[in-house]
C-alpha cells in the first residue's frame, strides 16, 4: 500500500479564472496548519506554542530535519497527521491497482488573487468510478458516544453542541485521540459573522446581514448557557473559533454531523466537482472519481445545492456561477401585498383597498405549500433560473384582476428595480472594484456576495423584460 505525503510547493491553480463577473470560487478561507497549541486567554484564538530550545525538542528537529520555523512547524504537523491517519486505517489506493501509487495528497493551490489554499490532489490519474479515498467511520470527529455523554440542555442547537466536543478534545491536547487531527485544522476561519464591523456594513443586501446577525446572535447566547461544560477560561474568541470549524468542515451523515479527516480538506466547486463521497454499508466513508482525473489535479466536491447566502455566512466564501443562487424579494406575502397597495393602488377607496387585499392573501394561502417551514420558509424568493415565488405571483395576479393595477410581470420588475436602486453602488462599480488587487480578504468576499445579488436581480429584470415583450407581442 502506498502512503500519503506531504506537498510542500506551493503550486500554481490555473483552472480558476480571475475575479469577472462569474466571482470565482473562493474555496475554503485561507487555511494555515499549525503545529503545537496553547489557548491564548488573551486574544481568544489557538496560538502556535513557541517552544524553548529543550533537548527532546532539539532531537525532534533533527529527526525530522525542522529548524522550528513556521513553514517547518506545518510540515511536521502535517506528517504527524498522515502518520495519524494511517494508524486509524484510513486507505488510498484502489484496491485493484497494484502500482500502491498514493491516490491523493495533501498540497497547497495559490489563486489569481494572490492567496493560497490547502487542499487534495491526485497523487496518480485516477478513472471514473475509481474510489480513491476510503477513511473509516470510526476516525470521525466527534465520536457519537462523545455527544452521547456531554450533558447539555435539551433544545442545544447542533453546531454549539459540536463545538463544546471540539473544545473538550483540544483541552486534552496529546492526551487526546484527535490530537494529530486537530493540529492541521484552520487557526482562524474567515467568516463573515467574524469580520469587523465596518466591512459587515459593506454587505448592502440586508437579508444577508440579517442572518449574520442572527448567528452572531445563536453563538453568543449559547456561550453564556454552555459555560458549565466548555473547558475553564474558554474565551469567546475560541467559542467563536470552534463553532466556524463547525459550521465550515462538517458532513451530514445520518441526523448527525461529522468532521471526516482528510476528506474536508478537498475544496468546493459547483464547475470543476470531479469527486463525491459516500458512506458505505459499515460506515467507512468512500470518495470516488466522478470523471478521469490526471495526476496533480486538484480534487473538488460540491458543499451542497445551497444559494450563496448559506456559503457567505458559514464558509466564508461565494461559488462561482451557483445555479442554486436566489434574492429575497420580501420578506412574507404580507409585506408583499402591503407593498403592491401602496404603489399601485393607494387611489382606491378604504373599502376596495379591504377587498382587494383579503383576495390576495387569499390567493397566495391557496399556493402556500410551506406551512411550518420556519422563518426562511416565509421568504419570497426568485432564484438564477427565473423561478419565482408561486403564492407571490398568485398575490400579484390577484391584485391586478381587482385593482385593474400592474401585471404580476410588471409588479417583479419593478421591485427588482427598486431594490437595485436602494443598494449603494452598481454592479458594474463592484466588478470593476474587484478587478484591483490591493483588497483584504474580507472586503473582497463582501464584494463578491452583494455583486452576486445585484447580478441575479440584473439577469431576473431582463428575463421579465423579454417576457412581457413576448406577452405584448402575442396580444
Amino acid at each position: 500500500m502506498g502512503s500519503i505525503f506531504v506537498d510542500c510547493v506551493v503550486e500554481k491553480d490555473t483552472i480558476n479564472p480571475p475575479p469577472t463577473l462569474d466571482f470565482p470560487s473562493r474555496n475554503r478561507p485561507a487555511m494555515q496548519g499549525i503545529g503545537n497549541r496553547l489557548l491564548d486567554r488573551t486574544s481568544g484564538r489557538w496560538r502556535t506554542q513557541r517552544r524553548g530550545p529543550t533537548a527532546s525538542n532539539k532531537t525532534r528537529a533533527r529527526a525530522n530535519g525542522t529548524k522550528g520555523t513556521d513553514e517547518e512547524r506545518v510540515a511536521f504537523a502535517q506528517s504527524a497527521f498522515c502518520r495519524w491517519l494511517e494508524q486509524q486505517g484510513v486507505a488510498w489506493t484502489d484496491q485493484k491497482d497494484r502500482s500502491g501509487d498514493p491516490s491523493v495528497y495533501i498540497s497547497s493551490f495559490r489563486r489569481d488573487d494572490k492567496q493560497g489554499t490547502r487542499g487534495l490532489a491526485a497523487g496518480k490519474r485516477c478513472h471514473v468510478g475509481e474510489v480513491i479515498l476510503t477513511v473509516p467511520g470510526t476516525c470521525c470527529f466527534p465520536p457519537a458516544q462523545r455527544l452521547q455523554a456531554t450533558s447539555l440542555p435539551e433544545k442545544t442547537h447542533w453546531g454549539c453542541r459540536f463545538a463544546v466536543a471540539l473544545l473538550q478534545e483540544m483541552e486534552l491536547a496529546e492526551r487526546g485521540r484527535f490530537w494529530d487531527y486537530l493540529q492541521i485544522l484552520p487557526e482562524e476561519v474567515l467568516i463573515p459573522p467574524d469580520f469587523s464591523w465596518d466591512v459587515l456594513q459593506q454587505i448592502q443586501y440586508l437579508p444577508g446581514y440579517d442572518q449574520i446577525s442572527t448567528y452572531q446572535h445563536l453563538v453568543s447566547s449559547w456561550y453564556k448557557k454552555l459555560q458549565d461544560v466548555l473547558p475553564a477560561e474558554t474565551s469567546m474568541g475560541q467559542w467563536r473559533w470552534a463553532n466556524a470549524v463547525c459550521h465550515s468542515r462538517t458532513f451530514k451523515l445520518g441526523q448527525e454531523r461529522t468532521m471526516i479527516p482528510l476528506v474536508d480538506l478537498i475544496n468546493h466547486s459547483f464547475l470543476l466537482q470531479n469527486v463525491d463521497w459516500r458512506q458505505g454499508s459499515n460506515g467507512q466513508i468512500e470518495i470516488i472519481a466522478l470523471h478521469e482525473i490526471e495526476e496533480h489535479q486538484q480534487l473538488y466536491l460540491s458543499y451542497g445545492e445551497k444559494g450563496s447566502d448559506h456559503y457567505f455566512v458559514f464558509y466564508g466564501f461565494v461559488p462561482d456561477r451557483n445555479s442554486f443562487e436566489d434574492v429575497v424579494l420580501f420578506e412574507c406575502v404580507e409585506d408583499a401585498v402591503a407593498w403592491y397597495m401602496e404603489n399601485f393602488a393607494c387611489g382606491l377607496s378604504r373599502e376596495l383597498q379591504e377587498v382587494a387585499r383579503a383576495d390576495g392573501l387569499l390567493a397566495a394561502k391557496g399556493l402556500d405549500g410551506c406551512d411550518g417551514g420556519g422563518e426562511s420558509a416565509d421568504r419570497l424568493l426568485a432564484t438564477i433560473s427565473g423561478e419565482v415565488d408561486a403564492r407571490m405571483l398568485g398575490a400579484f395576479e390577484s391584485l391586478h384582476t381587482s385593482t385593474q393595477g400592474p401585471s404580476a410581470l410588471e409588479c417583479l420588475y419593478t421591485r427588482c428595480q427598486e431594490l437595485l436602486s436602494s443598494l449603494s453602488t452598481t454592479l458594474d462599480e463592484d466588478v470593476q472594484t474587484l478587478m484591483g488587487r490591493d483588497l483584504d480578504a474580507e472586503m473582497r468576499v463582501v464584494l463578491q456576495y452583494r455583486a452576486s445579488k445585484k447580478h441575479l436581480l440584473s439577469s431576473l429584470q431582463d428575463l421579465l423584460q423579454h417576457e412581457m415583450r413576448v406577452g405584448f407581442d402575442t396580444l
